[in-house]
């Protein structure tokens, strides 16, 4: 790796609250246009049930920031992902020891952390169930990408090992 570990980090951590930023902006757009705009989004249709009443479907037109703010969160979720699990498995790579493989482990943890600070921020815990089942979904994600790492890295750092004791 060409850069210091902490470059790398501040990095990381800057991209992963830039884009959550990002995202939580163009949802308050969307949510602001769709509440200044929202009889001529929304259309209704009035249909005859089995007992002799009627219902009523609404159905709900994009906001011009929909788009924008669903590639955001895409981006949000997929390029730290994809930047902790490269980054962890590039710099154990470079330099196979035990002090870089505790090393390594920094990207999933400021991954883990971010996206806690996040959670607990932006979502609202009187949700009920779906908040606990998104602090799992979040708790259980993070671990898995940590378990990753720890286990790839472990890998490389046995077989370096290993090569080094054939060579004795």
């Amino acid at each position: 790796m060409k850069y210091p570990l902490g470059w790398y980090l501040g990095l990381l951590l800057g991209m992963m609250v830039g884009l959550n930023v990002l995202g939580h902006f163009f949802f308050v757009l969307d949510t602001m246009y769709f509440q200044s705009h929202e009889d001529a989004l929304t259309t209704m249709e009035t249909f005859p049930t089995s007992d002799d009443s009627f219902g009523t479907n609404y159905y709900y037109t994009k906001t011009p920031y929909f788009f924008p703010y669903q590639i955001s969160a895409l981006a949000a979720f997929w390029i730290p992902l994809g930047l902790v699990l490269f980054w962890s498995i590039a710099y154990m790579k470079t330099k196979k020891t035990i002090r870089r493989f505790l090393q390594s482990l920094l990207f999933p943890v400021i991954y883990t952390l971010v996206n806690i600070i996040y959670f607990f921020m932006v979502i609202d815990p009187s949700l009920g169930w779906e908040y606990e089942l998104g602090m799992s979904l979040l708790f259980f994600g993070c671990g898995a990408i940590f378990v990753f790492v720890v286990v790839v890295n472990s890998i490389f750092l046995l077989r370096e090992r290993r090569r080094l004791a054939s060579h004795l």
